[in-house]
């Protein structure tokens, strides 16, 4: 297991308590227990309660959602991000070494670990920072939109996808009066998946203006949509399952330094063995809903191997 010794232990001692925790670990670094935490959920949802949703979407309800939003967006234009629950059971399993095992897989994202009274137990892997502000003012964030399996070439699709993303960073960033420079068009690898990658770098007057930033982008389009408004329309029309910290952000601080990141490719979980895995892709008029059903279990495979999830399920 990667985690320490003092790691282990402190992460089982808050399962056998239920006590609240926060682990996280930064790309490329090791583990911390952090006490500056903080996790904002998906916008304008109602009370959130820690139980978890134990309702997986049906395959044919998503599939006839899925053609009815193409066509929509075929004629008004834009993006709307669909999530789908992926939800099972199985008390035998040892979550701390489902924890240790998913942040030795995904060296290269952001993984955490954390419980509280109101959101439960939440377990992920996200590739997304949506900002990070250090304590002499440079920022970076990120526009990451457009997946695509490695034998695969990028599409039409997903070029769109990525730019509706890329555009709209640019914009808040340019409106809220920050210079910034921009990455040429890259892609970083996420387990199997690739996704499409501009990165956005500058500097930042002092900690009030990034949480500023960080209000005007969440949500961005890559876990929402675009327009925003109608993209939120569409979602809450759709998706039957409550998002909760699902395509909310992570906040904490460490070294003078500030990160907020996108909360994807997670799961909430709890101690008698419930799950609900949590996966997206962003709908536009050409997607076809196959393709996307495809994708969001891409992005939930290994999540999906680490709980033993029937795979009959699927």
């Amino acid at each position: 297991m990667i985690f320490s010794p003092e790691i282990t232990e402190a992460v089982r001692q808050a399962f056998a308590t239920d006590a609240p925790l926060a682990l996280c670990r930064a790309p490329g670094a090791e583990p911390v227990l952090v006490s500056d935490f903080e996790v904002s959920p998906w916008p304008g949802q109602p009370d959130i309660t820690p139980e978890v949703w134990r309702q997986s979407t049906p395959r044919e309800d998503y599939y006839t959602s899925i053609a009815s939003l193409a066509a929509t967006l075929r004629a008004e234009g834009g993006k709307a991000v669909i999530s789908r629950a992926i939800c099972g059971c199985n008390p035998a399993l040892d979550w701390t070494e489902v924890a240790s095992r998913l942040f030795e897989r995904y060296p290269d994202a952001f993984c955490h670990l954390y419980h509280s009274p109101r959101s439960g137990w939440w377990l992920g892997a996200t590739p997304e920072i949506l900002l990070r502000h250090d304590a002499d003012g440079r920022f970076v964030t990120m526009a990451l939109a457009g997946t695509r399996r490695d034998s695969l070439p990028w599409d039409a699709k997903n070029i769109e996808e990525h730019n509706m993303v890329r555009d709209f960073i640019a914009d808040t960033l340019s409106e809220a009066g920050v210079e910034f420079g921009m990455s040429p068009g890259d892609e970083i690898a996420y387990g199997s998946i690739r996704h499409r990658c501009t990165m956005f770098s500058g500097t930042m007057p002092d900690a009030a203006t990034a949480a500023r930033i960080v209000d005007n982008l969440n949500p961005t389009p890559a876990v929402g949509g675009w327009p925003r408004r109608r993209a939120m329309e569409h979602i809450g029309a759709i998706e039957a399952h409550p998002r909760k910290d699902y395509g909310g952000y992570i906040s904490y601080s460490t070294g003078g330094t500030r990160s907020w990141y996108v909360n994807l490719r997670c799961v909430n979980f709890d101690l008698r063995g419930n799950y609900c895995i949590y996966a997206g892709g962003g709908i536009t008029g050409m997607s076809v809903p196959a393709d996307e059903w495809a994708e969001t279990e891409a992005k939930a495979a290994v999540l999906l191997e680490l709980t033993g999830h029937n795979r009959s399920d699927l």
